[in-house]
């Protein structure tokens, strides 16, 4: 794929731990042909929420089982595709400055595809 692929992502910027977080991870077809995104299962995006060391503290889809069935979409030239997810944030998540990290599960997009937003979780 000639990624001509540009993405942007959406989450709150505060939450409360416990909370379901609405995010959104967008990709916009910037080329002049259409691009075909493939994907191995049911899942469209992932996200991890990472404390300020360093250190995965939650990861939406660890433990998750997804349809098993080849899919793709099309994006025509100039056009976008919105993927937006529900997280529940673990009840016992200290307050403090965090960062969500979100993708495309794609095949060959998982890391030109990320997306990083600053999130304060405060009760």
């Amino acid at each position: 794929m000639q990624a001509k692929l540009t993405f942007t992502a959406t989450a709150p910027a505060t939450a409360a731990p416990g909370a379901s977080i609405s995010l959104a991870l967008t990709a916009k077809n910037d080329g002049k042909a259409a691009e075909v995104l493939r994907f191995r299962n049911g899942g469209r995006v992932d996200m991890q929420l990472i404390a300020s060391g360093g250190k995965v503290v939650f990861h939406w889809s660890k433990g998750m089982m997804f349809t098993m069935a080849l899919a793709a979409e099309r994006l025509e030239p100039g056009a976008s595709k919105t993927w937006t997810m529900n997280a529940q944030l673990p009840a016992d998540l200290p307050r403090g400055a965090y960062t969500v990290r979100i993708w495309s599960m794609a095949t060959g997009l998982e890391t030109i595809s990320v997306k990083t937003i600053n999130v304060r979780v405060m009760p």
